[in-house]
């Protein structure tokens, strides 16, 4: 059985994976499959062998791939596919969410039955995303609006990065974003009309009663709310490899459930103290008989262990939904509260179960829930390491010392190449923090944050305020501590890492494998990942982001140069962390040589903090509006140098040299007319970068420079606005490649069509990253781009 549930749950991940026609063809292969092994079976020369059937094993893989892909294909059937981006339409609708910013209210919303769909070929919707560009009326959830909605499709961002930003989308059952244009009519929320306001008015209530320093652990650890901690925590936890502490997952569900049962082995214990009095009081003094037949009650429920079992287990899975519906029923929690529910029904039927038969289950149970779970970083990290705990401690004899550090190795050995494959920095300093942060909040601080959410303004309030500082604190001081950090390696010293502990587990020697593994780590924390030559314009959406790494010939060693960081889309998601950063890690990256902001509007210096805040150290920044520097990054101020100042080559090596093509004074009296205009030589290829420079800066380029502005790779000015690209400029440069990056279907149009028009009369191949994706160069001139090639079915073009 342990192995049809896994194969299950394979098969309901190859079936997400499988367009129309390749399940279809795969259906049918099976089906003639089976068919013809039936007729084997039946009239063949070896029908007397007794051999295992295999119908068991098709049956599963048809039930498997057919649910994985029915899923996807029922919830595309509700998505508002790319074609019908920024329709506009009248919905009814319900707030499910309400996440109040500056100058606007971000919605979460049900669209009720009978709105105005249908029309322009619009599917039935079910579930929004949208925002409200107001901060009046104040909604709440529960509302009733009716309102003129700008849906949008979702399609996310390409950059050949582990998140799938649609594949999350549909897991939370969002069939399209958008905002509010008009809001026709408003009905507030009545108390008691839907679920989600009690909850809602509760977190209200309790944070009115519990103290300002106490709300954060009680909104964070119990009812789940991920901004209860300021973005500098969850970076210091992301640093330290603490993460998972914070977010409410199986470490708080387990806790809770093992609070439970010890909550109840207590009271079965004070209840053989009542049944050992009474039966000594009536034997002694001959007490009443309602007494006497209370105890032989007790007793017998005592004698009957599977009944108290039966009890732990009502009360276990009680305690969980509860704590899922408080904790607002996040996918981690379901997941976890979906393998405790597995958990206790395998303790309460199966007489024998392996552990990793358990897993097995879980697993199956998880994927038939949500096909699609598996592209979240919290399924391979749960499957991960709990199928580590389970591999090496099942059956192990341990004492107390050994359970203080092997849990912790057995987890950090296993999730390593899962970390990096997410893009989490991984540090030999993450060990020290769980070791200790573990114990600390699944031990103390979680059981004291559920006592003042259910009793405030105890001592015990004070308790949670001064362990949290505790927490804080320690974690600063191992931040600090001097220890080699790795961010990234290649895949393929990945995949020989996970087939170390596959050997290991497989039953190779124990003192072979651990040092083969701690070679592994010696040769991987010793030095830099290698770094891969590549140019990569990003898909940043409507901003642009350009990314140059160059090795020196015959070392290790690589510079590089970041133009322009891509834009901020709000305080907590930005370009230069959510795309630039990783991607600099997966060239093997750790510093940045160079990073130019070629002028401060938000679409290209928006990702600044975020860059720097994912841990990119940075060497020597350029800018383009010396004298606005402050207000886009005021930290550097003093360390920023102007790019109109010299426009001699700096020479990296001979891979890798650069300029800048400086604008007189006189030209550049407009934001976008001061960029950084940057040319550098790569491979014996010429690039040139002109910012968002218009149509007067390049005329004064041409004149300046003549036919040294000539280049093999363009990227074009503004976004493929028309007011850039001029045709002397274009001619100017000539061009063969000309890279634009722009937004899927932006507000401002871009690229213009005279502009598209002028570059194929010109004869060069123009690729814009709203259609391919990142588009990239390697040394041999081959280029690459994101969009192309394979892509699962839900991936928006």
């Amino acid at each position: 059985m342990q192995r049809y549930a896994l194969l299950f749950g394979l098969a309901t991940i190859g079936g997400t994976l499988l367009n129309s026609v390749g399940y279809f063809g795969l259906l049918l292969v099976l089906c003639v499959s089976s068919f013809l092994w039936v007729l084997w079976r039946r009239f063949g020369r070896h029908s007397t062998v007794s051999a295992p059937a295999p119908a068991s094993v098709l049956v599963l893989l048809i039930l498997g791939l057919s649910w994985g892909h029915g899923w996807v294909f029922w919830q595309l059937q509700h998505r508002l596919p790319s074609s019908l981006d920024k329709t506009d339409v009248r919905l009814e609708m319900v707030v499910r969410d309400v996440s109040p910013g500056e100058r606007w209210q971000r919605l979460t919303v049900k669209v009720l039955p009978g709105s105005e769909q249908g029309e322009g070929g619009i599917p039935p919707l079910r579930q929004l995303m949208l925002n409200y560009y107001q901060t009046e009326p104040e909604l709440q959830v529960g509302d009733r609006l009716m309102a003129d909605v700008r849906v949008k499709a979702i399609r996310g961002f390409s950059n050949g990065l582990a998140f799938d930003y649609e594949a999350w989308m549909l897991r939370q059952n969002m069939d399209a974003r958008g905002y509010i244009r008009h809001l026709v009519h408003r009905t507030p929320a009545l108390a008691g009309e839907d679920d989600r306001p009690l909850r809602e008015g509760w977190l209200r209530q309790q944070q009115l009663a519990v103290s300002d320093a106490a709300w954060p652990w009680v909104a964070g650890l119990v009812f789940g709310e991920q901004g209860a901690f300021t973005p500098d925590q969850w970076q210091l936890t992301q640093q330290t490899g603490t993460l998972h502490l914070l977010v409410v997952s199986g470490l708080h569900m387990g806790m809770l459930s093992g609070l439970v049962v010890v909550f109840v082995s207590l009271c079965q214990r004070l209840l053989a103290v009542f049944s050992g009095v009474t039966g000594f009081l009536f034997f002694r003094f001959r007490v009443s008989s309602p007494l006497w037949v209370a105890r032989l009650s007790i007793h017998k429920g005592l004698d009957d262990g599977r009944s108290a079992l039966r009890v732990k287990a009502a009360l276990v899975m009680l305690s969980g939904a509860g704590y899922l519906y408080l904790a607002g029923a996040g996918v981690a929690l379901q997941r976890s509260f979906i393998m405790l529910v597995a958990l206790v029904l395998i303790v309460l039927f199966a007489r024998r179960l392996s552990p990793m038969a358990g897993l097995s289950y879980a697993f199956a149970v998880i994927l038939a829930v949500s096909p699609l779970i598996y592209t979240g970083a919290g399924f391979g990290f749960s499957m991960v390491a709990v199928g580590g705990l389970l591999a090496v401690m099942s059956g192990r004899k341990t004492t107390w010392v050994t359970l203080l550090w092997l849990p912790q190795w057995v987890v950090f050995v296993c999730l390593l190449p899962v970390m990096l494959w997410w893009g989490q920095s991984v540090s030999l300093v993450s060990l020290l923090c769980n070791a200790i942060a573990i114990p600390l909040v699944g031990m103390l601080l979680l059981p004291l944050a559920l006592l003042t959410a259910v009793f405030p303004g105890m001592w015990w309030e004070s308790a949670l305020i001064e362990l949290g500082a505790i927490f804080w604190q320690f974690l600063q001081y191992s931040v600090a501590l001097p220890a080699p950090v790795l961010r990234w390696q290649p895949v393929e010293l990945l995949l020989v890492w996970a087939c170390l502990l596959v050997l290991l587990n497989m039953g190779a020697r124990p003192v072979v494998g651990g040092l083969a593994m701690l070679a592994a780590l010696v040769l991987m924390f010793s030095g830099p990942a290698p770094t891969a030559d590549r140019v990569v314009l990003l898909d940043v959406g409507q901003g642009q982001a350009l990314v140059v790494t160059a090795r020196e010939p015959h070392t290790r060693d690589a510079s590089t140069m970041v133009i322009d960081t891509g834009p901020r889309f709000s305080d907590r998601f930005d370009a230069g962390k959510a795309m630039v950063a990783p991607v600099l890690r997966r060239l093997g990256v750790t510093s940045i040589d160079h990073l130019v902001i070629s002028h401060s509007d938000l679409d290209h210096s928006g990702g600044w903090n975020g860059l720097l805040g994912a841990g990119m150290a940075v060497q020597q920044q350029w800018y383009g509006q010396a004298g606005v520097v402050d207000r886009v990054i005021p930290e550097a101020a003093n360390r920023v140098l102007g790019c109109h100042q010299s426009d001699n080559w700096v020479r990296e090596h001979e891979r890798f040299s650069f300029r800048f093509l400086t604008i007189l004074e006189s030209h550049r009296k407009a934001d976008n007319d001061a960029s950084c205009v940057v040319q550098f030589r790569w491979h014996g290829r010429v690039w040139l970068i002109p910012g968002d420079i218009g149509k007067r800066a390049e005329r004064a380029l041409v004149s300046r420079y003549g036919k040294s502005l000539t280049s093999d790779v363009l990227v074009a000015a503004h976004h493929g606005s028309r007011s850039s690209s001029s045709r002397v400029f274009l001619n100017a440069v000539d061009a063969s490649e000309i890279w634009i990056s722009a937004g899927f279907n932006n507000r401002f149009g871009h690229p213009h069509h005279d502009v598209l028009d002028r570059m194929a009369a010109k004869g060069s191949v123009v690729r814009i990253t709203a259609i391919e994706g990142a588009v990239g160069m390697a040394t041999n001139g081959q280029v690459t781009m994101a969009r192309h090639g394979w892509a699962p079915p839900w991936r928006q073009q």
